[in-house]
C-alpha cells in the first residue's frame, strides 16, 4: 500500500520570496479594484497560515468587515485574475528530481495555505502541477490542521488505503498543522521539515518536527 505524502508549496516546493513580492503587489490592486478603497496587502509575519485567515485579518485591521460569502467571492475574483510574473515562481534545487523519484511508489498530495487558484496557476508554472491530483488549499480554513484533515479525506475518496502520512513544510505552522490534525489520531502523521524556506532552524526544532532535512534530495531516507 502507498504511503501518502502531503507537500506544502511555498518554500518546499517552490522558491516564495519573488512570488510573495509580485503575489502582494497584485492583490493590493485587486482588493482596491472590488471594495472601491485602498487596500495594502502584506503578509509579513502571516507566514504558514492560511489565507483565509490572512486576507480577513489584513482586512479587520484596515476596518473591512466582510461575511464569508464575500471573502469567497473576493478570493475567487483575486484568484481567477492572477498573473504570474516572468521569474517569479522557480523550483527549489532537487524538487523535480525527487518527485520523479517518489510518483510511482508514494501518493503525492497538498497542504498549502496559498488559495488554489493561485497555486494550481504557481505549480502549473512551475511544471509540476501533473505530480498531484488532490489537495487541501488555504481558501478552504482559517484553521490550516483542518486542511490536513481535508487532503487526507480526499486521498481516502481516491482510494488510498493506508496507514503512514508524511507532512512536509518549511515553516512551524506546517509542522504544528500534522500535529494538531484531528486525523492524527488514526494515522501516523509523521513531520518533515525542510530548510528550504522561511523557517529556521532554531524555530522549526521548537515546533518538534520528526525530521529536520536540509532539501527534498534527503527526503526519501525519512519515508520509513
Amino acid at each position: 500500500m502507498k504511503k501518502l505524502i502531503l507537500f506544502d508549496i511555498h518554500g518546499t516546493l517552490i522558491n516564495s520570496e519573488n512570488f510573495l513580492k509580485d503575489y502582494e503587489s497584485q492583490l493590493t490592486n485587486f482588493a482596491t479594484e472590488y471594495f472601491n478603497r485602498k487596500i495594502n496587502i502584506c503578509f509579513n509575519g502571516y507566514h504558514g497560515l492560511t489565507e483565509r485567515n490572512n486576507l480577513r485579518d489584513i482586512f479587520a485591521k484596515q476596518d473591512l468587515i466582510i461575511s464569508e460569502k464575500k471573502l469567497d467571492d473576493f478570493l475567487n475574483f483575486s484568484g481567477n485574475k492572477y498573473e504570474v510574473k516572468i521569474g517569479s515562481i522557480n523550483l527549489i534545487p532537487y524538487v523535480l528530481k525527487s518527485l520523479e523519484n517518489l510518483k510511482e511508489k508514494y501518493l503525492l498530495g497538498l497542504v498549502t495555505g496559498s488559495q488554489k487558484l493561485v497555486a494550481l496557476k504557481c505549480l502549473e508554472s512551475a511544471g509540476i502541477k501533473n505530480y498531484f491530483s488532490f489537495g487541501a488549499f488555504g481558501n478552504e480554513s482559517y484553521d490550516r490542521s483542518k486542511l490536513v484533515d481535508l487532503s487526507i479525506e480526499r486521498a481516502i475518496e481516491k482510494c488510498w488505503r493506508g496507514n503512514k502520512i508524511f507532512v512536509i513544510g518549511d515553516t512551524p505552522k506546517d509542522i504544528e498543522s500534522g500535529k494538531k490534525a484531528n486525523l492524527s489520531k488514526e494515522y501516523k502523521i509523521t513531520t518533515i521539515a525542510v530548510l528550504t524556506g522561511s523557517g529556521t532552524l532554531e524555530e522549526l526544532k521548537l515546533s518538534n518536527p520528526d525530521y529536520i532535512i536540509n532539501n527534498l534530495s534527503e527526503l526519501e531516507k525519512t519515508l520509513n
